[in-house]
């Protein structure tokens, strides 16, 4: 497996290009934009970070290429964040909390829902007083 870690976007479709030459100058051009908005945001301060008490810790974004032996292209979009302890690197998902808001959707759904029965059933139970 072979790794590439890029910092801007030049260097990002350079890497893609050389790695996919059959892609379209749609995936190209796509690549390029999802790539550009990533490493023009600013992570700090961003929910996930906050979540693992990381929110005012510097962040450095970046896009990791990996290619493996059968010749399969993964790209991760990367936010490096300097800790105390040394930096840690976490998926922009992550960073974001995006993928934790999803798990806890369901559950808050279901929580929505039991209120709104507990109130129905107290509104039936009161007695009515014409």
């Amino acid at each position: 497996m072979r790794k590439f870690e890029t910092f801007n976007v030049g260097d990002s479709l350079e890497a893609f290009i050389g790695l996919r030459p059959e892609s379209s100058s749609l995936a190209r051009k796509r690549f390029a934009k999802k790539a550009g908005g990533h490493l023009e945001y600013d992570y700090k301060g961003s929910r996930g970070l906050r979540m693992v008490g990381y929110g005012e810790c510097e962040c450095v974004s970046s896009i990791h290429l990996f290619i493996d032996s059968d010749d399969t292209v993964d790209i991760c979009f990367m936010v490096t964040v300097d800790t105390p302890d040394g930096d840690e690197c976490f998926d922009s998902s992550e960073a974001l909390g995006y993928s934790e808001y999803i798990k806890a959707a369901a559950e808050a759904a279901e929580r929505r829902e039991a209120v709104k029965q507990i109130h129905y059933q107290n509104r039936r139970n009161e007695s009515c007083e014409e």
